[in-house]
């Protein structure tokens, strides 16, 4: 079933103008701008969450430009071009079990025949690439940061670029590669490459993950939500630690996703297929799902959309959704919009293993939403928590966030990424 939240919400000029937490503009002045949460710029540009275009600036729901007005294309989810003539190239070369390593190579080439200079940038953990794309995010020569691995990279590199205008390129070089999907990136490094000189940018949503302190709890409207990550004007960098107004809120930890968000079965089979190391690609995931069958089974699940719609049962999946597809092209979300200010909600329910197995092969297809014990929503906030020992974990565009309980939520045109030319 669909649930109550519609894609189209209002227009007009929206109401309450006023001053959000920390000193940030309040909803209905229309304005996208002003200080985040703890009185700073959201991350970059003021388009983190609780600034700029994030929740409650005034452009969302019933107020300035919400979605369902008509304006986005113009404004909020403005295309552009930028002239590329220096990039940052991020790699992992473990990334598509060693494949990164000769698309970077083909993709350095092509920069070059194009006459674009490459800056290579690759850290030797997890924190030094991610602190490596924070300086090239913030150095005015580079045109574009560009990630040459998988998912698992550009969620790293969006950690410090979502936000900041600075627009992100993709070399697919990863497992499942669902970014590339999303935006009809190329799978050949060289035709990618091409695809960055370019220059043509679409602005998207983000989703952002929050894990509060036990009995912590965020305001009804976004309020005491952290600015994100990575957010910029002097604030620390220190990976996944919250900032601002949202420590008070008893943030422990933040991130942002570019794709899809999960918890129930499918965390289970991403711990296993990060495990796996051959074969590579969906099969990689497909042989994950069967190795974790035998632990198929529903969870007594708490879920609140949009602080309101309570939904509690027993759950074997939920994903949520800013764009269609995980694992490798698997359209858990199929109708997923990553620029309509919401986030698609899929759950599984109770259901045995036998009856799971054959729905399988229709979730490529996107056709298993529509078969019974599945039941889909759309919120701009999702709060979840599954009773389980131990804990389950939340994920995020293929990697490992956090343990559940967390918080879910669409930031509005917080993402910029370079994209073929219609």
């Amino acid at each position: 079933m669909r649930g109550d939240e519609p894609r189209a919400a209002g227009g007009g000029a929206g109401t309450g103008v006023g001053v959000g937490p920390g000193g940030g503009v309040g909803p209905g002045d229309g304005r996208g701008a002003g200080l985040g949460p703890g009185g700073v710029v959201g991350p970059g540009d003021g388009l983190g969450a609780g600034a700029g275009v994030g929740p409650g600036d005034g452009l969302g729901a019933g107020a300035g430009a919400g979605p369902g007005d008509g304006r986005e294309d113009a404004g909020l989810y403005a295309v552009g071009e930028v002239d590329v003539r220096r990039v940052a190239l991020l790699t992992n070369p473990a990334a598509g079990k060693g494949t990164a390593v000769a698309a970077a190579d083909a993709a350095r080439r092509r920069f070059g025949e194009r006459g674009v200079d490459v800056v290579s940038i690759q850290g030797a953990s997890p924190a030094s690439s991610r602190e490596l794309a924070a300086q090239a995010v913030a150095d005015d020569r580079i045109d574009a940061l560009v990630v040459c691995g998988g998912d698992g990279l550009i969620n790293l590199a969006l950690q410090e670029q979502a936000g900041t205008g600075t627009p992100l390129g993709i070399i697919p070089a990863g497992t499942g590669n669902d970014h590339a999907r999303e935006y009809r990136i190329p799978m050949d490094p060289r035709r990618a490459a091409d695809v960055v000189v370019g220059g043509f940018t679409t602005t998207t949503d983000l989703g952002l993950m929050t894990r509060r302190a036990p009995g912590a709890r965020g305001g009804a409207d976004g309020a005491g939500v952290a600015h994100g990550p990575g957010a910029r004007g002097g604030v620390d960098r220190a990976p996944g630690v919250a900032h601002g107004a949202g420590a008070s809120d008893g943030v422990v930890e933040q991130a942002w996703f570019g794709t899809i968000a999960c918890a129930g079965f499918d965390s289970l089979v991403s711990d296993r297929t990060n495990r796996i190391a051959w074969p590579t690609g969906r099969a990689r995931y497909n042989l994950a799902i069967v190795m974790e069958f035998l632990n198929f089974h529903s969870i007594p699940t708490r879920l609140v959309l949009d602080h309101e719609r309570v939904i509690e049962d027993h759950m074997t999946l939920v994903a949520m959704g800013n764009t269609r597809s995980y694992g490798g092209g698997m359209l858990i979300c199929p109708q997923a919009d990553h620029h309509d200010g919401l986030l698609d909600v899929t759950v599984l329910e109770r259901m045995n293993r036998f009856r799971a197995a054959a729905k399988f092969g229709t979730i490529f297809s996107g056709e298993f939403v529509n078969e019974p014990g599945i039941s889909t929503y759309r919120a701009r906030h999702i709060s979840i928590e599954m009773e389980s020992t131990p804990p389950i974990s939340c994920y995020a565009d293929g990697d490992r966030f956090a343990p559940l309980p967390v918080e879910v939520e669409v930031v509005r045109a917080a993402g910029r990424y370079i994209v073929p030319r219609p």
